[in-house]
């Protein structure tokens, strides 16, 4: 049975980690980038601040990147 690509490995990690976030900062994460809005026009469709979204992205972005470059 031949090995995975890496590439292979990154994306499984990568789909883990977005199945493994948490509600809002997936839905703000998937606003963002997948559907192109900005920051305000998301505060806006969630009812919260723009200082909030920008925290629920940065959680997302971490969460991501501990799930993507974890060891083993």
């Amino acid at each position: 049975m031949p090995g995975r690509r890496p590439e292979g490995a990154l994306a499984e990690r990568f789909q883990i980690g977005l199945a493994t976030l948490a509600p809002i900062p997936r839905i703000v994460f998937y606003l963002h980038s997948r559907d192109d809005f900005t920051f305000p026009e998301i505060a806006y469709r969630l009812g919260c601040s723009v200082l909030a979204v920008e925290d629920h992205f940065a959680a997302a972005l971490a969460h991501l990147d501990k799930a993507v470059n974890r060891d083993g």
